[in-house]
C-alpha cells in the first residue's frame, strides 16, 4: 500500500475546490499538518477552467465581487488574481421590448422598459437601497419584497437579483441577502485573466507552499471515529487518519452521507441548488452590445472576452446564461436554442466554436427567508461531531456562490487547526 495513505495528518480536507483550498491554507499556516483529498483529476471543482483551442472556458459565468468576502479571504492569503471589470449599463429584454438598462440617469430618462411613472418609482428604489436594512428582510421573500411594485419595476429587480445570485426563486429566497448581494455589486466584479482555473492554480500553490499536501483522483467512501482521532476511508483502500476532518465543496447530501447525520437534514437547511443552462460563443471580433438581460426568458448575456484574457487572437467570448427556477425539469434542446435566440437579438449572428452546459450546478444553496437568509445556513460545525467541519458555498452566515465558499473554508480552516492543537495538548 502507498505510504502516504496512511502517514497520519492533523486535518484532512475532503474536496480540492475554492473552499477546501482556502481551508487547507489557513489550517497549514496555523501550523497544522494537513492533507487535501480531491476526487477529480486536479483541483477546482466547479471552478475549473477548460482550455480548448487556445480559449479558456470557465463552467458557466463567472465573476469575482472586488468588495466581497472572497476577495478578503485571498488578499489575506497574498493573492489578488488579475482580470479586468465588465462594463454592466447594457440593455434588457422584457414584454418583447429592448432597451437600455436604467442604471444612470440618462438610460433611467429615456429606456422603454419603463413607464414614466416607472421610472421614478425605479430611482426611488434604487436610490434608498444602500439606506436599507437588509437584516429586517432577512425572513421576508423576494416576492413579497416586491408585493406592491409596478409590474415593470418588479420584473427589472427580479432581473437584478438574479444577476446577482443566480437564483431564480422569489418565492424562497431571502430578501435580506438579495438586498446585500445587490448594494455589493455597487463595487464592481472582475473576470479573471486566464479564468477561474488561474485562481485555483493561485490557491493550490498557496496551500502547498504553507505546507499542505494535495492529491487528486481520490475519492472518499467513509469517514469514521477510530478512538480519538477520524479515520477517512478512500476508494483505493486507503486510510487517513486525522484530529479534524473538513467536507469542503460537497454538495449537502454527499456531506450528509459521509458525516452520517440524518438524510435531509443539510440539504433542508441550504436550500435547492441554483442551476442555468450555459452557452459560451467564441466570435472573431467583439459584438457591439456588451452585456444584457432577458428578463422574460431569465437570460444573462455577458461579453468576457476581450475584458478578461480568455481568447487568442483578438477574439472574443461571450458568456450566456439561463437561470433555471428550482422545480424546473431541464430541457437542454429548448434553452439552447433560447439563449442562441438571445445572442441573435444582440447582433450575435456567426460564431467561430461554441461550448454548451446544459444543467449546470452554479451552487449548493440559497439562503432562504424561511430559515432568516445566510444566518440559517448550516454552520461550519452544523454537524455536531468534534473536529468534523463543513466549508462549501451553502455553508456560514457571511456571503454568496465564491464569497461565501471562501469565508466558510477560512473558518472551517482555523476551527480544525485549534482542534488539532487541543488534541496534541491533550
Amino acid at each position: 500500500m502507498d505510504e502516504r495513505l496512511v502517514t497520519p495528518f492533523d486535518v484532512v480536507v475532503i474536496g480540492g475546490g475554492l473552499a477546501g483550498l482556502a481551508a487547507a491554507t489557513y489550517a497549514s499556516r496555523a501550523g497544522a499538518r494537513v492533507a487535501v483529498l480531491e476526487s477529480g483529476a486536479h483541483a477546482g471543482g466547479r471552478a475549473s477552467t477548460d482550455h480548448r483551442d487556445g480559449v479558456s472556458f470557465n463552467r458557466g459565468p463567472h465573476a469575482l465581487y472586488e468588495g466581497g468576502q472572497g476577495m478578503a479571504v485571498l488578499r489575506e492569503l497574498g493573492i489578488d488574481p488579475p482580470g479586468g471589470r465588465p462594463r454592466t449599463n447594457g440593455r434588457a429584454i422584457w414584454n418583447g421590448r429592448e432597451g437600455r438598462l436604467p442604471f444612470d440617469a440618462r438610460a433611467l430618462a429615456t429606456t422603454p422598459l419603463l413607464s414614466p411613472r416607472s421610472r421614478v418609482a425605479f430611482a426611488r428604489f434604487h436610490m434608498r437601497l444602500g439606506r436599507l436594512d437588509a437584516r429586517a428582510f432577512d425572513s421576508v421573500t423576494v416576492a413579497e419584497f416586491l408585493d406592491g411594485a409596478r409590474s415593470d419595476v418588479g420584473a427589472l429587480v427580479e432581473g437584478v437579483v438574479r444577476l446577482g445570485l443566480y437564483a431564480n426563486a422569489p418565492e424562497l429566497l431571502s430578501a435580506g441577502a438579495a438586498i446585500d448581494q445587490l448594494v455589493l455589486a455597487g463595487s464592481g466584479v472582475r473576470y479573471l485573466h486566464g479564468g477561474w482555473g488561474s485562481l485555483v492554480d493561485s490557491l493550490a500553490t498557496t496551500a502547498c507552499l504553507a505546507g499542505a499536501a494535495v492529491h487528486s483522483g481520490i475519492r472518499v467512501d467513509a469517514v469514521e471515529r477510530s478512538g480519538d482521532q477520524w479515520v477517512v476511508s478512500d476508494g483505493r483502500g486507503g486510510r487517513w487518519k486525522a484530529s479534524a476532518v473538513i467536507v469542503a465543496g460537497l454538495p449537502p447530501e454527499a456531506a450528509e452521507r459521509l458525516a452520517g447525520c440524518d438524510a435531509g437534514t443539510l440539504r433542508t437547511a441550504a436550500g435547492p441548488p441554483v442551476r442555468a443552462a450555459c452557452l459560451d460563443l467564441v466570435l472573431a471580433s467583439p459584438p457591439a452590445v456588451t452585456f444584457a438581460l432577458d428578463l422574460d426568458h431569465h437570460g444573462y448575456y455577458s461579453l468576457h472576452a476581450p475584458v478578461a484574457d480568455l481568447t487568442p487572437d483578438g477574439r472574443a467570448l461571450v458568456s450566456l446564461a439561463r437561470y433555471r427556477r428550482p422545480d424546473e425539469i431541464a430541457d437542454a434542446d429548448r434553452d439552447r436554442a433560447t439563449l442562441r435566440a438571445f445572442a441573435r437579438r444582440m447582433g450575435v449572428e456567426t460564431t467561430l466554436t461554441e461550448r454548451y452546459l446544459h444543467d449546470m450546478t452554479v451552487a449548493h444553496g440559497i439562503p432562504l427567508a424561511a430559515r432568516g437568509g445566510c444566518a440559517g445556513r448550516p454552520r461550519v460545525d452544523a454537524l455536531g461531531r468534534d473536529g468534523v467541519l463543513l466549508a462549501g458555498d451553502w455553508v456560514g452566515p457571511t456571503g454568496l456562490l465564491a464569497d461565501a465558499a471562501l469565508a466558510s473554508g477560512r473558518a472551517a480552516g482555523q476551527l480544525a487547526a485549534a482542534a488539532a492543537r487541543a488534541r496534541r495538548a491533550a
